[in-house]
């Protein structure tokens, strides 16, 4: 999914596009030209709303499912105000082979009461049959523990690291580290075929009761020419000094309870063709210079 934040005018469709109903999303019918979403660009028509926030700051609400006249009362506002989205592509999915199997793992940890009426929900939504998007997204896991080997001597903090090389241009979705009670921070950085650096990402107050997910937003996701190392850091604090941990004096390695560690982040991957690439590339480079022009 993808993030936009869009200037919105008070108008009959308040971002300038005409919405309607999807089985269970509100989707993008088509742009109004010369409206908020058609200047921003990054609107398209088919794309499915997941969520809408008010503001910079305002909670994004759900609204898988909802009506799309309730969508649209959420998404208007005051002229000139900030809206944003969180979207699903019309032209990308994931991929599930004929045989595929979904398998849970979901954690938990102790706080010393009974929890009823847990649930956990998947919705799976199919394009039609023998359609195919023209990109695909996969989840990976990239390990920044080489082999899954975690050494982390009581008292210290640790750092380990992991590179991976991207077989074909790509676009970064979103940056989920997994860390357990030890974790301390994580960062994504990318090394260019051409010898350059740039930090992706970097969580460096990381907390392991909440895996949270940072999404892209579409004018900021990396994208990533072929050849790319990804280089990924993990810290772990073993100290005293570190609150979360439950024995400062214990050897951790790699494992499934919470007392144990892990060093990975979860990653969509949407590998892109070359020529996709380019004009990705070349439409970024674009809107950024008529930014500047309207700075100046």
């Amino acid at each position: 999914s993808e993030n936009f934040e869009i200037y919105m005018k008070l108008s009959l469709e308040g971002i300038g596009a005409l919405l309607g109903r999807e089985s269970e999303y509100t989707s993008i019918q088509s742009i109004v030209p010369g409206g908020p979403a058609d200047q921003d660009g990054r609107l398209q028509a088919g794309d499915r709303l997941l969520a809408v926030g008010q503001g910079m700051d305002g909670k994004l609400v759900d609204v898988i499912g909802w009506r799309v006249d309730d969508v649209v009362d959420l998404i208007r506002g005051p002229k000139d105000t900030i809206v944003r989205l969180e979207v699903l592509p019309e032209d990308a999915g994931k991929l599930m082979l004929p045989g595929s199997r979904i398998r849970w793992e979901v954690h938990y940890y102790a706080i010393g009461e009974k929890i009823e009426d847990d649930v956990v929900e998947l919705g799976i939504w199919f394009y039609p049959k023998d359609y195919k998007p023209q990109n695909r997204t996969i989840l990976r896991m990239f390990n920044a523990a080489p082999g899954s080997e975690l050494d982390i001597a009581p008292g210290q903090v640790a750092m380990t690291q992991n590179f991976y090389v991207l077989p074909a241009p790509a676009r970064l979705e979103n940056f989920q580290p997994h860390m357990h009670m030890r974790g301390k921070a994580m960062s994504m950085e990318a090394i260019y075929p051409d010898g350059r650096r740039e930090m992706l990402s970097m969580v460096s107050n990381f907390q392991w009761r909440w895996h949270v997910n940072y999404i892209y937003a579409d004018d900021a996701a990396p994208l990533l020419p072929k050849g790319t190392t990804l280089v990924f850091t993990a810290w772990h604090d073993n100290t005293p000094q570190n609150p979360n941990n439950p024995d400062p004096e214990q050897w951790v390695g790699w494992g499934d309870r919470t007392v144990d560690e892990m060093a990975h982040a979860w990653v969509d991957v949407t590998y892109l063709e070359e020529a996709d690439y380019q004009r990705m590339v070349d439409t970024r480079k674009q809107k950024a210079k008529v930014a500047e022009s309207m700075i100046h």
